[in-house]
């Protein structure tokens, strides 16, 4: 099976049960319960990255609270997870880990999709058709009498033509595996976010062998 160098890491929000301030504790720290903490990538107090955490078994942890953020209300509290599934609630963070690591199956079909559709037509010199051009709709200014209507028009419409150019490539390649093979491509979701001015979008992948995947993702 074709492998790549994996560059893109799903993300999954673990649900927590309780979270408390630990009395006497330097620095200053919280106490996470949650479902499941066994592969934390982050943890996020008050939308500020805890400069350190520690699992303590599958279902507490401690955290720092960051610098910014000791003495007022802990207001939100977010443990991601990079889980290797990619789920429905999964959010992909973009990055190359020391050493790197191999991508095959699912994962490697949602990296091509979020890789073509990213693309900007006219930059890759090997296929300058090439692209589905969602990054030259991020940073577009948002109307937020319209719920981000327009930039949703835009994401449906970038992810068709990222679909067309991915299905017609690899239908001259009959070596590519099912479960690397695009059938379809849906936006099943686009929500505006008013606070950070930005639309989450989340996007399916269906595979040939049935497999689903999703390069879901905040714009």
């Amino acid at each position: 099976m074709a492998i790549d160098l994996q560059v893109i890491y799903p993300q999954d929000s673990v649900p927590l049960s309780n979270v408390r301030i630990l009395s006497g504790f330097t620095p200053t720290s919280v106490l996470v319960e949650g479902e499941d903490f066994r592969a934390v990538d982050e943890v996020w107090i008050n939308e500020n990255l805890a400069p350190n955490w520690t699992v303590l078994n599958p279902h507490v942890l401690v955290a720092q609270v960051p610098a910014t953020q000791v003495g007022r209300t802990i207001a939100s509290l977010e443990v991601l997870s990079n889980r290797l599934v990619v789920g429905p609630e999964s959010l992909l963070k973009f990055k190359i880990v020391r050493g790197g690591r191999r991508v095959g199956g699912i994962m490697r079909l949602v990296q091509l999709f979020v890789k073509v559709l990213l693309t900007t037509p006219g930059t890759d010199i090997f296929s300058p058709q090439s692209g589905g051009g969602l990054m030259t709709k991020v940073g577009q200014q948002v109307s937020l009498h319209d719920g981000g209507k327009e930039v949703i028009g835009d994401l449906v419409l970038c992810c068709a033509a990222a679909t067309k150019q991915i299905v017609s490539v690899q239908a001259k390649d009959p070596t590519i595996p099912s479960v690397e093979r695009l059938l379809a491509a849906n936006v099943e979701n686009a929500v505006f976010d008013r606070a950070g001015l930005g639309v989450r979008a989340n996007i399916q992948l269906i595979s040939h062998s049935g497999v689903r995947g999703y390069a879901n993702m905040m714009l």
